[in-house]
């Protein structure tokens, strides 16, 4: 079948398929984060107004931690579907 290769080449092409995808999707996700520390005075000073710019800059940077620290879930949702499609697909 065309555009299913996966079948006649078996388990190495799914492989070096979902690590292209997962290389894709980590550049845009570290493209995200270096945005985000560029601009974290800014995002600080919008969403967490304080009389302390210390604490505006914590803030800010706590949602980043956040942001980080959940990505390898995160990836995990996206690979699992994918991988399970492919292997189980006709």
């Amino acid at each position: 079948m065309p555009g299913r290769p996966i079948r006649r080449f078996g388990i190495a092409v799914l492989i070096l398929k979902e690590q292209g995808n997962g290389s894709k999707r980590n550049v845009m996700e570290w493209y995200d984060f270096a945005l985000y520390g560029y601009f974290v005075t800014v995002i600080g000073h919008q969403f967490f107004p304080s009389a302390n710019p210390t604490a505006t800059l914590i803030g800010a940077f706590e949602a980043f931690a956040a942001g980080f620290s959940i990505r390898p879930l995160g990836e995990l949702c996206r690979a699992a579907p994918t991988i399970w499609w492919d292997v189980t697909a006709p």
